[in-house]
């Protein structure tokens, strides 16, 4: 699903997408490079709870169903935190700092 996009991740800097739901709520989505994975991060702004809860179920379904996928993070607190999850799953060298809203591992 992600074969055309991924190969145009390998730029400088990542690739950022904003999809607008209305004037108030977008979903920010940025796709980045390290080493062969991709990873991509959403950005969940002025969205109401349920519109949040069926963006999430879709990027769940998205991370379950694709066979390369390593996992999938849903965090509040991120910007807060600072924390980084790359490293946990990429290649395990990072304990998992706390337990997230969601955390997804195949």
């Amino acid at each position: 699903m992600f074969d055309a996009l991924l190969a145009e991740v390998h730029l400088p800097r990542p690739l950022t997408v904003q999809l607008w739901i209305n004037a108030d709520a977008d979903v920010l989505t940025s796709i980045s490079a390290r080493g062969d994975a991709a990873l991509i991060e959403f950005d969940l702004d002025g969205l109401t709870t349920d519109e949040a809860h069926r963006t999430v179920a879709a990027v769940l379904w998205l991370a379950v169903t694709d066979t390369a996928s390593l996992g999938l993070v849903v965090d509040s607190r991120l910007p807060d935190t600072g924390t980084r999850w790359e490293d946990f799953f990429l290649d395990g060298s990072a304990a998992k700092p706390y337990v997230p809203e969601l955390l997804w591992q195949p």
